[in-house]
């Protein structure tokens, strides 16, 4: 993944503490002390993959709400979220999510602090972020105001006793500051975005209150040397050209960007606006994120997983393949998405999206040594010949191997060193069916219940509020 696409055939890589020093053929390491080596014969060593779009909280939610509609679906994870989550809800489920991704071969990764930020107080971050230092993936939390009327109604727990809150916009941007104040870059593994849900008009906000709220994250961005991250569709892209000062740009990175049409494609690429697209969330499912043509008019656009719920995982490799039949089937033509250039948007295109451009997503000396082992010894991926294109066509994640991370295995022969994976398992199961008996979701039908689950070409859609009274309101998009 370096500038010129060097592919090595018998190659060694030379690491000291957390940097790659020497990377080339195995011969020029002939004669070389080392205090650890790692016999990778017949494994594919690349870059660690960077996941630069997914959420915090998914890992507890996994299939809950598939028959619901996307709006509902939303409104069902804010509840959950906002309402009915402890502090040990976001540490047990950045375990298992850290695990989930260290797993599949992931060693960077961004989160939104839920479906959309919470953002009523700093623990929820520092607990998912903890879990995540623990487990010693590198990791970007996002938090920031959520797309929502003020002020908006939280439900902190503490000793299974609940206290409301009405939380104003200015305290989310003040739980937003101290996040950023306490956690940016306070190590080479914790990072923290400026992560509003949304760059739209949403429920009602005036032109000028949006303006407002914009100058102020960006001022914040500005302040921490840090990226704007947030959700953009179509539509959005045009507004924020037009009326928010300075959010598009190169300091930015757009998930989803569905249904936009060939204008908003250009102001992207002029305006160097990152953009990340999921493939297999269910936003792309409504409207299409047009990556080849983006790519073309010289934006700078990468896959990710959009999280791991409710109807995904956090596989990286997954999600090329997946891309690449989207795109192909759409101009009926497979020479769309070759498979070097969607590996590259796992890897350095990534790191240039989140800014780490310049320490990770490709092996040269100098940067930090987040790498993955890919064990060719399978029958999937027999005969071990043409690695560049098997790495995307034939293996998964479940293929990583070993697993490096700023220096340190974190993962070897599919073990992970640094948490015990059973003990992880454990709390997440624990916690999950807590979160279930505080949220009463067990009021909503699960549909392999219903016979539509099992016969015929769709199944019924379940309508969330005659099963379960929930506060938030459907969403009122204005473009």
């Amino acid at each position: 993944m370096d500038p010129k696409n060097t592919v090595i055939k018998n190659g060694s890589i030379g690491i000291i503490g957390d940097r790659v020093v020497k990377v080339g053929e195995s011969q020029e390491f002939e004669g070389i002390e080392a205090k650890r080596k790692i016999d990778a014969f017949d494994n594919i060593i690349m870059p660690g993959l960077i996941d630069a779009h997914g959420h915090a909280g998914h890992g507890l939610t996994k299939g809950f709400g598939t028959c619901l509609q996307s709006g509902d679906w939303q409104r069902l994870m804010e509840y959950i979220y906002f309402e009915n989550t402890t502090d040990l809800f976001w540490y047990a489920e950045g375990l298992l999510s850290g695990a989930e991704r260290i797993k599949f071969g992931t060693t960077c990764g961004y989160s939104m602090l839920g479906a959309a930020p919470r953002c009523d107080e700093p623990i929820y971050a520092e607990q998912h972020l903890e879990a995540m230092r623990e487990i010693g993936i590198r990791n970007i939390i996002g938090i920031g105001p959520c797309r929502t009327a003020w002020p908006r109604r939280f439900v902190r727990w503490r000793n299974n006793s609940t206290e409301n809150i009405l939380l104003t916009l200015e305290e989310a941007i003040m739980t937003t500051k101290y996040v950023l104040e306490k956690w940016h870059e306070k190590s080479d593994l914790s990072f923290v975005h400026v992560s509003p849900s949304g760059i739209d008009r949403t429920m009602g906000a005036s032109i000028e209150e949006v303006q407002s709220l914009f100058k102020k994250l960006k001022r914040l961005s500005k302040e921490y040397n840090t990226k704007i991250n947030a959700h953009a569709y179509a539509g959005h892209i045009k507004f924020a050209h037009e009326f928010l000062e300075d959010v598009l740009g190169p300091d930015t990175v757009l998930a989803h960007v569905t249904g936009v049409d060939s204008e908003e494609i250009s102001i992207l690429a002029d305006t160097g606006t990152h953009v990340a697209s999921s493939p297999s969330s269910r936003a792309f499912i409504k409207q299409r994120c047009p990556v080849p043509e983006l790519i073309e008019a010289g934006a700078n656009v990468v896959l990710s997983t959009d999280g791991n719920a409710p109807d995904r995982t956090f596989d990286l490799f997954k999600e090329l393949k997946v891309a690449m039949i989207e795109h192909r089937s759409h101009f009926n033509d497979i020479s769309y998405m070759p498979p070097g250039k969607v590996l590259k948007m796992v890897t350095i295109d990534a790191a240039k999206a989140l800014g780490l451009d310049s320490i990770i997503g490709s092996l040269v000396p100098g940067k930090k040594a987040d790498i993955i082992l890919i064990d060719l010894n399978s029958p999937h991926l027999a005969p071990k010949m043409l690695e560049p294109i098997r790495a995307v066509y034939g293996v998964t994640g479940h293929d990583v191997n070993t697993v490096i991370i700023d220096g340190k295995i974190v993962m070897e022969n599919r073990v992970l060193l640094t948490v015990n994976e059973d003990k992880i398992i454990s709390l997440a199961e624990k916690e999950a069916e807590m979160m279930i008996e505080r949220a009463n979701l067990a009021k909503i039908p699960f549909e392999y219940e219903d016979e539509s689950f099992w016969e015929g070409s769709k199944y019924n859609i379940v309508e969330l509020d005659k099963h379960i009274n929930i506060s938030t309101p459907k969403s009122k998009i204005f473009k």
